[in-house]
């Protein structure tokens, strides 16, 4: 008999369990492979709030060789990365970092930038003496900057105007994709965002 797949296993077998009418502390929470996951509304802060406990999450689960257990997480809001752990500290430093600078990542309510186009961020960028370099494919042309901290490649482009922006990611040594985001920025923002981050990260 072939064995189920991991993943297959542990959709089939997941749970949802509603707060229990008779118990106002209990709250409602999704049940993944002993990773419990709880969403509900605080009343005090009218926050809708999501909570992770690990504490009695599946040993498969666990990353092999990670010192402390790690389990991989990738959390998303409407399509946006805005938490991912791995067995990379460097990544892991480089999200908080992120988050920091930017503590709303792909605001689209905000004023809209007025020159947010690739020859205008390397002219940002050059005047900011910022080491960078220039590379392009079928999707357009990006600005691509080597961090600091390892085997990490920051890649910037703007796919559609100037009012836009410029969608982000940073990869690894083997061009997996370890974090993405979008900056509702001009040129000159953008090439301070980056040389912040630069500034921020460990040489």
């Amino acid at each position: 008999m072939i064995a189920e797949p991991l993943d297959r296993e542990l959709n089939r077998k997941a749970r949802f369990w509603p707060a229990d009418p008779d118990d106002e502390d209990t709250l409602p929470v999704v049940d993944y492979g002993g990773l419990l996951v709880f969403v509900y509304r605080d009343a005090e802060s009218k926050e809708v709030q999501v909570s992770v406990d690990l504490d009695t999450v599946d040993p498969r689960l666990l990353l092999r060789g990670v010192p402390g257990g790690l389990v991989p997480l990738h959390i998303t809001v409407q399509g946006e990365t805005v938490y991912r752990s791995n067995a990379d500290p460097v990544s892991a430093a480089l999200h908080q970092l992120l988050r920091i600078l930017d503590p709303n990542p792909g605001d689209s309510e905000g004023p809209q930038p007025k020159d947010a186009a690739h020859d205008h961020l390397v002219t940002a960028l050059t005047t900011q003496k910022t080491p960078h370099r220039q590379a392009g494919d079928s999707a357009g042309q990006y600005v691509v900057i080597d961090l600091p901290c390892g085997l990490h490649t920051m890649h910037v482009h703007n796919p559609l105007n100037e009012t836009y922006g410029f969608d982000w990611d940073i990869t690894d040594d083997d061009a997996q994709q370890l974090l993405t985001g979008t900056w509702r920025l001009g040129s000159a923002d953008t090439a301070h965002r980056i040389r912040s981050l630069l500034n921020a990260l460990p040489r």
